[in-house]
């Protein structure tokens, strides 16, 4: 579920607000009392007017609604009782005493071993052990396991609620407790029932103990090793650091942004050095990344060698040999259409293919398979509507049926690819929003079959029958119809089958609403079923013999909140399935979320079929308004899940125990061993900053690694059974697409426990074809070739991370530093004034870089900006860059700095100063560059090329000697650009696919009323000469 959300602004309603808005942006905060006489005013921040993105007036009603109406108290409550609960918790455990409140049973003194591994233990509520306490609540927290952590945290969730005649609320939450003793981890998940007096503020009256497990880790399962990796990368800081929220309003517009940051990432051996290599999809504007993996095991950027740099927005990727001559090319998802990047087997890329799609959809994730048994690989690509926030919703919500067809590219051989989903069946009547697919023998008769997950409605699968497809979802149980957004494969039970984890949303807010009395009592009770489903989690699909049945809530792993990408994953090596959910969708500046407004006013709005739905729409633009261009989270800052198989199909909550429940808003997670040692390690794929985390794993039991090849590539659908001597068997099978966007490795991980002895293993290659190998070793890798009778054996290598110190990622803060224009504006005949009286055009600075730095005297971080230029002057003079000062106008709010003047700094340029309507020129242009935009402090810098055309924008957000360091390697990198090039590659350190450009004949009559009539003359001009506008 995400906006594909494209910003393209109108200018017919921008002109009016432009010549009103001067005064706007010199005006003392609102919020400000007015200064008493007798007092000076207090110097009030100078800051550029911003351009909102306004919603209609009938938003109003939706913004009143973020708050729950008095009738719907008990949604209030909820809210109330989850943050008061959660404090209540931890002070207990600093001391506070629980006041007038009762307990019984929350903490039972027997519990039951459930799990046990030699370094984890779980254990649950052992029978009649839920006992009224006998001593007071602080002294039973005292027991083990908790005596040693100190201050845990604590995170409460109403599971239900419900009014009392009487008044107040009784209420069902879920705790779970995570606290830390050095490399120990404890983690209590229970549930309690309470009841709470009072309506606005609900106070505790009593609590009581339903269920109870315990966790306890003496050694973590992870470290991560993100700096120890990443770090070395000139441009972490600026970019990996950063999240899409920091370059939200602070891209050219005219490159497609994604908000919602659902990226890809593809791992594989991209120059043939037998090292896996990682290839990071980005947001328009920053360059793809091409991480190269050294022998230390660090990385690389080898984007712009590898010819891979790219800079249009990409989503899905997948390393695949797509040719078969046995290196790894890489495939693209470029909206609508696939970009084949053909390796020439030293790891450069220059010849590409483009698969050319229909309409303007994107193409999300791709998944690769022989799905004909022609010998080489197929692509299958999930599209997603565009604009589904802004434009079109998916209606009716539970069952969205006005979405786009996804496409599927047959191999021909030579390069060349026919799109043939409806004549081989892979289409239906129901168009949906898909998100991700994967190839898997879901009928068990040896081909690969076909599943699609979608998000507001039932997933498709498609049964291979020689070539062609035939829909089945319904008749294997595959069905789930939910907010589907991610996949993973694996032997959840240990049955020696394939069972299918489904990355579904869950809502507890979402739950609560549909289980109102209220909710659409008039309605169906069919449909009021399928939103329940919606809010529900994630879906187990396990494979009984026959068909799949929903095993998620009683294996106890449905919870995952917004889930994304989850990936089954054996990390503490026990042969046994592991998962980890990445969760999160938007986290704003606030914890203020507007889950609950879109449960009780976009979900409870639907139609019940497709149709006119004019309030539902609205409501879904009012939700996305909120959390785009507002402070307020849309199930913002939710930790990721770890649950820990216990076997049987039974999991338990591990989260806090993985330490990996970080409050990213992540979107991807893949397995793959980093460091060769032979362990399991998790990379994550972030929407915030960070962007990446690496998880290097600590394991438990021993392991195996398994790497099948055909013709000299990773031999993609094959899969594996391991068989143990105590009898276990374990399955795996090489995917290309899995998860969320994300590809991990094909080099199969095995957990074995301990003592696990010789290992027999039967590969099926597909197509008839199988091989056995017996007496293979643990604790080695082995390689399989298809057509040899024997596995070759390679040793593990000891991690050169072990004895280190965790390095987790760095976040960035203060958002971009700049902008980049994707096509450049010229700006040679916009005139400025002079001290003098007359006015100078920028034109007349031609010749050399050109930085325009607007300030106000007001300002001291522009004082400081110029105190750090100045300091660079002579840095400044080599690199060829000129310095223009321009002074914006002050009103009596904005007194100026005493004796300072940036002309007394010697730049070898007297500066200028800005009127009213000059002011609203520059507003202009940052619209045309950056559509909405908030109030931007001083100072704001814009750096011209040699020939006064625009390329690039510097905020005030980043650090005065970082800036000033950044712009300094900018100009020089400008120095050398062609004035005559209207792009900015060089800048932006990438090229593009394909190259966007400015619409300048909608922005020159704007400029022509703003008084700027030689410089709407030249937008014109360019515009009617193909150089902009349409």
């Amino acid at each position: 579920m995400c906006s594909s959300h494209q910003r393209r602004e109108t200018w017919l309603p921008i002109v009016s607000g432009l010549l009103l808005l001067g005064a706007c942006s010199e005006s003392p905060p609102r919020d400000s009392p007015p200064a008493q006489p007798a007092e000076p005013a207090p110097l009030a921040v100078r800051r550029i007017g911003g351009r909102g993105q306004d919603l209609p007036p009938w938003s109003a009603e939706f913004r009143a609604a973020l708050e729950p109406r008095k009738s719907e108290s008990s949604e209030a409550a909820a809210h109330a009782i989850e943050e008061s609960l959660a404090r209540w918790i931890e002070g207990l455990f600093a001391g506070d005493s629980p006041g007038g409140a009762t307990e019984s049973g929350l903490f039972p003194v027997s519990l039951d071993l459930r799990f046990d591994d030699g370094n984890t233990r779980v254990l649950r509520v052992a029978a009649n052990a839920r006992v009224p306490s006998e001593s007071h609540l602080r002294e039973r927290l005292k027991q083990a396991p908790w005596d040693a952590f100190q201050g845990p945290r604590a995170q409460v969730r109403v599971e239900r609620i419900e009014s009392l005649r009487s008044g107040g609320f009784r209420a069902t939450v879920r705790v779970r407790l995570v606290a830390h003793s050095g490399p120990a981890s404890a983690q209590l998940n229970a549930s309690w029932r309470g009841t709470w007096s009072g309506e606005s503020e609900p106070a505790l009256l009593s609590l009581e103990g339903l269920d109870h497990e315990v966790l306890q880790n003496r050694q973590p399962w992870f470290d991560e090793i993100s700096m120890d990796v990443f770090g070395g990368l000139d441009f972490w800081e600026d970019e990996l650091a950063l999240g899409c929220e920091d370059y939200h309003r602070r891209t050219d517009q005219r490159v497609n942004f994604f908000y919602a940051g659902i990226l890809g990432i593809a791992l594989g051996d991209a120059n043939g050095d037998g090292l896996e290599d990682l290839y990071l999809s980005q947001v328009g504007g920053l360059p793809g990344r091409l991480f190269l993996h050294q022998p230390d095991h660090t990385v690389l950027d080898g984007s712009r060698a590898a010819g891979l740099d790219f800079l249009d927005t990409t989503r899905g990727a997948l390393f695949v040999d797509l040719d078969g001559d046995g290196d790894q090319d890489l495939c693209l998802a470029r909206e609508e259409d696939l970009v084949l990047c053909w390796n020439d087997g030293t790891g450069k890329f220059s010849r590409r293919t483009w698969l050319k799609g229909q309409g303007s959809s994107p193409v999300y994730s791709i998944s690769a398979a022989d799905a004909d048994c022609d010998g080489d690989l197929d692509l299958y690509g999930c599209r997603y509507p565009s604009s589904q926030i802004s434009g079109g919703v998916p209606t009716p919500y539970h069952d969205a049926k006005n979405g786009v067809a996804n496409v599927y590219w047959r191999n021909e051989g030579d390069g060349k690819f026919s799109e043939v989903a409806r004549e081989v069946g892979l289409t239906v009547a129901d168009e949906r929003f898909s998100y991700v697919s994967i190839w898997e023998d879901l009928d068990h008769d040896g081909d690969l079959d076909l599943y699609v997950v979608n998000d507001y409605g039932a997933n498709h699968a498609f049964l291979n029958e020689g070539g062609t497809f035939r829909e089945a979802a319904g008749e294997l149980g595959l069905t789930d119809a939910a907010a589907g957004m991610g996949i993973s494969v694996a032997d959840s039970d240990g049955d020696g089958d394939l069972d299918i984890l489904v990355s579904n949303m869950f809502s507890q807010v979402g739950r609560r609403v549909v289980e109102a009395l209220d909710y659409r009592a008039d309605g169906s009770a069919a449909v009021r079923a399928m939103h329940r489903q919606h809010a529900a989690g994630n879906a187990l699909l396990t494979f009984n013999g026959s068909t799949y049945e929903r095993s998620a809530e009683a294996a106890g792993c449905a919870p995952g909140g917004w889930a994304w990408g989850a990936v089954f994953a054996d990390w503490n090596a026990d042969g046994l399935a592991d998962m980890y959910v990445p969760n999160g969708f938007i986290s704003g500046q606030e914890m203020a979320d507007v889950e609950s407004l879109f449960w009780r006013r976009v979900v409870e709005s639907t139609p019940d079929v497709f149709g006119p739905a004019e309030e539902y729409r609205r409501g879904w633009a009012a939700v996305g308004h909120f959390s785009q261009y507002g402070p307020l989270s849309w199930n913002g800052h939710e930790r990721n899940y770890a649950y820990l198989n216990l076997g049987s199909g039974e999991f338990a909550d591990a989260s806090g125990l993985a330490r990996a429940d970080f409050l990213d808003d992540s979107r991807s997670a893949l397995r793959l061993d980093w460091d060769g040692d032979g362990l399991l390690d998790l990379l994550l794929v972030n929407r915030s900053g960070p962007r990446l985390r690496l998880l290097r794993g600590l394991g438990g039991g021993e392991t195996v690694a398994i790497e099948l090849v055909a013709n000299g590539a990773p031999a993609v659908g094959a899969k594996v059974t391991l068989t143990l001597e105590d009898g276990r068997r374990l399955v795996q099978r090489v995917y290309a697409g899995e998860g969320l966007l994300a590809q991990s490795s094909p080099r199969l991980i095995f957990g074995l426990g301990p003592n696990p002895g010789l290992l027999a293993v039967e590969v099926d290659w597909g197509a008839g074809q199988k091989a056995q190998f017996a007496g293979l070793a643990a604790g080695r890798l082995w390689r399989i070739t298809l057509g040899e009778p024997e596995a070759k054996e390679h040793g593990f290598a000891p991690s050169p991370f072990e004895g280190r110190a965790p390095t987790p990622a760095r976040a960035g803060e203060g958002g971009a530093p700049r902008t980049i224009l994707a096509d450049k504006m010229p700006l040679g005949r916009w005139s400025l004034p002079r001290p003098d009286g007359g006015r100078a055009f920028l034109s007349e600075f031609a010749g050399a870089p050109l930085l325009l730095c607007f300030y106000s005297s007001s300002s001291a971080t522009s004082r400081s900006f110029f105190a750090d230029l100045a300091g660079a002057r002579a840095e400044l003079r080599k690199a060829g860059g000129r310095i223009i000062p321009v002074e914006l106008e002050s009103a009596a709010a904005f007194p100026a700095l005493e004796n300072w003047d940036p002309a007394n700094l010697d730049f070898g340029q007297r500066g200028l100063r800005a009127a009213k309507n000059d002011e609203q020129i520059l507003q202009a242009l940052l619209i045309e560059i950056l559509g909405s935009y908030p109030d931007l402090d001083l100072p704001l810098c814009l750096l011209c090329d040699s020939n006064s055309n625009l390329v690039a924008i510097y905020y005030a957000s980043q650090e005065g000697s970082q800036r000033t360091s950044k712009i300094l390697a900018d100009i020089r990198q400008v120095r050398y650009m062609n004035p005559e090039d209207p792009g900015t590659t060089s800048l932006s350190r990438g090229r593009w696919l394909k190259r966007p450009t400015r619409r300048l004949a909608e922005l020159a009559p704007v400029l022509q009323m703003l008084g700027a009539r030689e410089l709407a003359r030249v937008f014109a001009e360019r515009a009617q000469a193909g150089g902009g506008g349409r």
